[in-house]
């Protein structure tokens, strides 16, 4: 009897014929139309062991609960009493999760058996799992967090995206799907950015280092990958002196990835110098420095897959 519904659509109403207090007790439904979730009793105080019915919320714009109901409960003034009465609402667990589906970049078709991984800003990993043929992967997340996703699969790129739950004050589920592409074909070329060198030198420097540790990565990734490592100068300095320069920095670059185990056997080391330039900067043109960064580059290209 009594029933009356929330600003939520909660359903309260008041029954005898359900375990209770004693009397008509207030109960609380969720749900819509023929499909409810069991009755909740309310318990006390809002029930008694006398007959409790008739209850309504007010408008809500705080953290609080604030309504009337109807009891004959004892001390009251005299058969049925209207009570009014204020809650501190409950602070619901805040559950944060992020969602995505792996696809193809080209076809936009889900990737079956793709890994991905869930990274914590500091990079320690908290989760994995291979996605099925549906592509779908969804972890659960934590409060105020920074997070990285990183989905690989042989023969693919490795795909990535940032996601955090900063600010975030309620249940939500972020959505990051995740785009691979087809990894190699043979006489793709890749460029390696931001592998730079001191002047007149070709050690591999540690920020250098850092980046080509990716690129260990995906040797090992794909053991039948076979690739040419190429490096470029600018047009500055003499023609013979910058091939060879640069086939000393390729030839580094080869030593720096067998250094990590990487077979010699799978790579080759190509010096191009100037020869490759990749705007009109030649001899005798004058450029910016950032027109000549561009031309300044290292490159693999894919041999056999």
């Amino acid at each position: 009897m009594f029933p009356y519904a929330g600003e939520d659509g909660s359903l309260y109403f008041s029954s005898n014929g359900w375990p209770g207090m004693g009397g008509l007790d207030i109960f609380l439904a969720k749900g819509s139309k023929q499909n409810w979730t069991k009755a909740v009793n309310l318990r006390y105080p809002v029930n008694s062991s006398g007959d409790d019915f008739g209850f309504i919320l007010l408008p809500s714009t705080d953290d609080t609960l604030k309504g009337y109901l109807s009891s004959n409960r004892k001390g009251g003034k005299g058969g049925d009493d209207i009570y009014s009465f204020t809650f501190k609402k409950p602070n619901p667990k805040i559950i944060l999760a992020v969602k995505g589906i792996v696809t193809d970049r080209k076809t936009g078709k889900p990737i079956s058996g793709a890994n991905v991984t869930l990274y914590m800003n500091n990079q320690s990993l908290v989760a994995a799992q291979n996605v099925k043929s549906d592509g779908v992967f969804l972890f659960e997340l934590a409060k105020e967090s920074d997070y990285n996703l990183v989905a690989k699969k042989e023969k693919f790129d490795t795909g990535t995206k940032l996601i955090s739950t900063k600010g975030i004050k309620k249940s939500d589920t972020l959505v990051a799907d995740l785009k691979l592409g087809t990894l190699f074909e043979v006489g793709k070329i890749f460029t390696l950015k931001n592998i730079n060198y001191d002047f007149d030198k070709d050690n591999i420097r540690p920020d250098a280092a850092k980046i080509l540790d990716g690129l260990v990565d995906i040797m090992r990734d794909n053991p039948t990958l076979e690739i040419e490592l190429g490096s470029h100068t600018d047009s500055r300095g003499a023609d013979k002196y910058n091939l060879a320069l640069s086939q000393r920095r390729a030839q580094s670059v080869v030593n720096y990835l067998v250094s990590k185990g990487i077979s010699r056997m799978r790579m080759i080391a190509k010096g191009y110098g100037e020869t490759a330039l990749l705007n009109a900067c030649d001899d005798g043109v004058k450029c910016t420095d950032e027109q000549h960064q561009e031309n300044r580059r290292t490159v693999f290209k894919v041999l056999r897959y």
